[in-house]
């Protein structure tokens, strides 16, 4: 938790602008920024959002000069904690939309259990616009992320979720990534 707190932005500036997680690792390595921060008396984002969890590969296309449309391996949702805040009777649906301040998320592709397979965020300013902070989790800790330019896009491993919860052992002698099943709906030549 350290870690993820210390590696966002601290400086005074950060209370005016929206924090965009592109893959923590799990929903408290974000979450509990703010929540820590107020109660340390240290400067927190004025808002946040996840675009995915770091639990699958992503792949990043970005759409417009104000749109991303990301994928995630095997589709959302694939956690227990993912679903904290969702009814699961209540199904998703193509093209269900949800509004926040600023940013505008709908389902553009659904898996085979109508989960959502792949979003388009849509926001309200540039994607490169000041009041933006971009954040990648790589290695043990955020790092400033710039999204591809216009028709491009990136892809970005699934995390380590047990390296980056035991950084500090590093003789583990097993790589903690989860198996990945194949997937109908990821290009075979990205991941094995």
């Amino acid at each position: 938790m350290d870690r993820a707190q210390n590696s966002v932005p601290r400086d005074a500036s950060i209370a005016q602008r929206r924090v965009i997680y592109v893959n923590p690792p799990g929903v408290p390595l974000a979450a509990y920024v703010p929540i820590e921060r107020a109660a340390q008396g240290v400067p927190r984002p004025k808002s946040q959002l996840y675009l995915a969890t770091g639990e699958a590969d992503l792949r990043i296309e970005r759409v417009d000069a104000k749109t991303l449309r990301v994928r995630q391996r095997g589709g959302f949702l694939q956690s227990p904690g993912s679903h904290l805040l969702r009814n699961p009777r209540k199904p998703w649906t193509l093209g269900h939309t949800v509004q926040l301040a600023g940013v505008r998320v709908g389902v553009s592709a659904l898996t085979r259990d109508r989960r959502p397979l792949e979003i388009l965020t849509h926001f309200e300013t540039v994607l490169e616009d000041p009041s933006l902070c971009w954040l990648q989790w790589q290695g043990l800790q955020y790092q400033p992320y710039a999204p591809p330019a216009i028709g491009q896009h990136t892809f970005i491993r699934a995390l380590d979720l047990a390296r980056v919860l035991l950084a500090d052992m590093p003789w583990l002698p097993f790589d903690g990534r989860l198996f990945q099943p194949p997937d109908p709906y990821w290009p075979s030549t990205v991941c094995s």
